[in-house]
């Protein structure tokens, strides 16, 4: 019989998710939008504080029915939520278990079905342990260099102890269609699952050879005064966004210059970046650049959020409210924003702000005088 503590009740509220499935053995937040969301955790905290997180067929699915839903989810415990002011919910789940839909015992919303719990198989071998310490092996080889995998995220995978876990963390940060992921979760042999993330991280590892080979292939060609032309052009533009007059001979210029033939610097915005993530960010990737320019660090206890016009103009973002919570458990003592967020402050919960002094902003000039 399972401990009391991991069974699962006899009716779980089923969560539908539109992104990728979770996997058990995580503690993750999860932000229930006002109206059926809230109504299903509200549900999930009469029957025992449970939710079946299951993904959605169609990913741009709102509300869709039973049939819609894939038949095996994890299962999580709601640990903590918290009101927002918007009326949603911010919700702390520690996911627990695999499960199947058994039955279908009200079509909701919210939809709540009888589970039937998943355990894993195949679990204990010599195989499956070679087969762990091969993945993490890999693994790393993709995580080094990689400024995507933190070192939070590094510690976590070499800590984990069971084999079966191992393999639901690496999908959970691998770039994996929502479909594939979901195959995996179905996939109760450990040996089994353990095999196909393998094939993932070394698909991951083949693009990765191929982009530094295109990119060796790229430096080859372009001389040192071509080098030098392309630096010059790239400082005109960086000087032109933060609406500063451009001056060759200037030391900054120069400095900002050796820095970039130094040490081959390159600013990348991936494709698959969500669209709405890159303006947010431009005063702080111009602010990143003019500290290197000027050999200056900026204050790790600040942090900034703001569009960059292309003549300095610091412009309006949205979620504010989901940055500064961010930004207060990393500590952040102080957040350079928008001039035309500062009335957004207000909707940020208390308890957020609380500890962080707010620096508004009209022009890029303002942020230069506060980081330097």
């Amino acid at each position: 019989m399972l401990p009391a503590a991991t069974a699962l009740p006899n009716r779980l509220v089923l969560m539908p998710l539109t992104g990728k499935p979770m996997f058990p053995g995580m503690l993750s937040p999860l932000v229930a939008s006002p109206g059926g969301q809230t109504a299903t955790v509200d549900a999930a905290m009469e029957l025992g504080g449970f939710l079946g997180l299951v993904l959605t067929r169609d990913p741009d699915a709102g509300a869709p029915a039973p049939d819609r839903l894939h038949r095996v989810g994890t299962a999580a415990r709601i640990v903590r939520k918290m009101n927002l002011p918007d009326g949603g919910l911010n919700v702390f789940i520690s996911t627990i278990a695999r499960f199947r839909v058994a039955k279908i015992m009200d079509p909701g919303p919210p939809v709540v079905a009888a589970a039937l719990r998943l355990d894993d198989t195949n679990v204990d071998s010599d195989e499956v342990h070679a087969l762990a310490r091969a993945l993490i092996s890999e693994m790393k080889q993709v995580s080094e260099g990689n400024p995507l995998f933190s070192e939070e995220m590094r510690l976590n995978m070499v800590n984990i102890d069971h084999p079966g876990k191992i393999a639901d963390f690496l999908t959970s940060i691998l770039n994996i269609d929502r479909e594939q992921q979901q195959r995996i979760l179905e996939q109760l042999d450990v040996r089994a699952r353990m095999e196909q993330v393998l094939v993932f991280i070394k698909k991951e590892q083949e693009l990765l050879k191929i982009q530094k080979r295109i990119q060796g292939e790229l430096e080859e060609k372009i001389s040192k005064s071509q080098r030098q032309y392309f630096l010059r052009e790239q400082m005109k533009a960086i000087k032109a966004e933060l609406g500063m007059a451009v001056d060759a001979k200037s030391g900054e210029y120069q400095r900002f210059k050796e820095a970039f033939e130094e040490q081959r610097i390159h600013v990348h915005i991936p494709a698959g970046a969500t669209p709405k993530d890159g303006p947010s960010a431009g005063i702080t990737i111009a602010s990143a650049l003019l500290s290197l320019a000027c050999g200056k660090r900026y204050a790790r206890s600040l942090a900034m959020t703001g569009e960059l016009s292309l003549v300095g103009d610091v412009l309006p973002v949205g979620g504010l409210k989901e940055k500064v919570i961010a930004a207060q458990r990393s500590r952040i003592r102080a957040i350079i924003i928008p001039q035309a967020n500062q009335a957004d402050v207000a909707d940020i919960p208390e308890r957020a702000r609380r500890g962080i002094d707010f620096h508004p902003v009209r022009a890029m000039e303002e942020v230069v005088e506060i980081i330097l």
